[in-house]
């Protein structure tokens, strides 16, 4: 147990000396049981462009209400959680909280906005994003539009996973593809849980990736299959209302993650 903490500790020192190496500086903080980066969007960005040569992709994940929710009703995506490199506020229920909490956080960092604001950059060296997920031919669409406006970003790769389970999507041959196109980002979307889980099994093997994220509805953005909430409803939390809007499906999902964030609250488990 000694050597396993030794080795992790190893691991965390030599990832934020690699982080620090993309002018990043990192303070981190706990909201609700979990560790939550106060890094700028500008800083997140620049680490999407790609700052680092490792041979093992940083981890960014991004922590939002259903996130928070999932980690308290399972171990196992608790635990890729703790385990990612970076995780930012994504939403801002997070931020008034982690504002109650008197925590110095200023801002969201959405990975739709992130992503949203490389694509619209006019920059000489495009960020490379490879694909991984979405509906039937929504990341193909994704690719398609993005790679015609030729902005920001090029999209190297789009591969839909399909809906087995994660050893089913680990395949040498998938991951031999991501590895050929050698992406700044790889950019997931199989359902937090089962994308996680992926990431877990396989960022050893990603030795062409620099940054990795499950970023779900990015790939629905990026296609044009669902559209973004407007800015005013962005900047008042009331993103979530659009969405059910435009996907019904997802009621049920924010209700049962609205009771989680309750009864963490009333136990006072927020300000763990």
């Amino acid at each position: 147990m000694a050597i396993e903490r030794l080795r992790r500790g190893s691991e965390i020192n030599k990832m934020t000396n690699l982080i620090q190496k993309v002018n990043i500086k990192r303070h981190r903080y706990k909201l609700f049981g979990l560790p939550v980066d106060n890094i700028t969007r500008e800083e997140t960005k620049d680490l999407l462009r790609g700052g680092h040569s490792e041979k093992k992709p940083i981890v960014l994940s991004t922590l939002n209400i259903n996130w928070v929710a999932e980690a308290h009703r399972d171990k196992y995506f608790q635990q890729s959680i703790l385990d990612s490199d970076i995780v930012v506020l994504d939403g801002k229920p997070l931020l008034w909280f982690a504002k109650l909490k008197r925590l110095p956080f200023t801002e969201t960092v959405p990975g739709s906005t992130l992503v949203e604001a490389l694509l619209l950059e006019q920059s000489v060296k495009q960020v490379k994003i490879f694909l991984l997920g979405g509906e039937d031919g929504v990341a193909e669409r994704a690719m398609k539009k993005v790679n015609r406006a030729a902005l920001g970003i090029r999209i190297v790769g789009a591969v839909k996973a399909g809906f087995g389970r994660v050893e089913e999507m680990s395949g040498e041959r998938l991951i031999s593809q991501i590895n050929e196109a050698k992406p700044d980002l790889l950019l997931i979307a199989l359902g937090a849980k089962k994308g996680m889980a992926w990431i877990t099994r396989n960022r050893a093997s990603l030795s062409n990736v620099k940054v990795v994220s499950h970023l779900g509805a990015t790939i629905n953005y990026l296609a044009g299959t669902v559209k973004r909430a407007p800015k005013w409803m962005q900047y008042c939390g009331l993103e979530w209302l659009w969405r059910i809007v435009q996907e019904p499906k997802l009621f049920h999902r924010y209700y049962s993650d609205a009771k989680i964030i309750i009864y963490l609250i009333i136990r006072g488990l927020w300000k763990a």
